[in-house]
């Protein structure tokens, strides 16, 4: 069973009915933070535990997000020989902003980027590179391999939602990272 950002979904015990929607899915699929529908609530699920209620036969999904085709292209985008093909390091922090390099290799000439990361007031993560495809405005591959480094960096988890339509060269205009 996989789920996405924004699936609805129920769960029946014996204490009754619950309606959860996800709010966020780790990089590995394994644990997700869900809101009860009626009360707001926070909720944590472990891949593991709504396997046991699946099979006990007491969760049913409601609805799919139109975003999963969007997050399993991120995932597979984050995992791709493509992203994984830049080299990253850690250069310095200044006034809140984390500095990285990201260097790839054309025919084994090297191109080195800059790409900066930060919080923004809402707490999300947000990065800009200084490549050609992030200067028009695209993610890149540059950003999607800093935001793992980031997030093992600053030991968090790594979320997709924001880098769903990267593609190779042709990505959206996005500019969040997926950390």
């Amino acid at each position: 069973m996989k789920l996405h950002i924004a699936d609805t979904f129920r769960i029946t015990t014996g204490y009754g009915k619950r309606i959860f929607k996800v709010l966020e899915v780790t990089a590995d699929a394994f644990e997700f933070t869900c809101a009860d529908t009626e009360t707001g609530e926070l909720y944590f699920f472990s891949q593991k535990g709504l396997e046991l209620y699946e099979s006990l036969n007491q969760l049913v999904i409601i609805e799919r997000a139109e975003q999963s085709a969007k997050l399993d292209n991120a995932r597979k985008a984050l995992e791709s020989a493509h992203v994984k093909a830049v080299e990253v390091g850690f250069d310095y922090e200044s006034d809140g902003v984390r500095f990285y390099s990201a260097v790839t290799k054309d025919n084994s000439v090297p191109h080195l980027y800059t790409v900066r990361v930060w919080e923004d007031s809402d707490g999300a993560t947000v990065a800009k590179c200084n490549c050609q495809g992030n200067a028009k405005g695209f993610a890149c591959r540059h950003i999607g391999r800093v935001a793992i480094e980031d997030a093992k960096r600053c030991k968090r988890k790594v979320y997709y939602a924001s880098f769903g339509n990267y593609r190779a060269h042709k990505s959206n205009k996005s500019e969040r990272l997926a950390a």
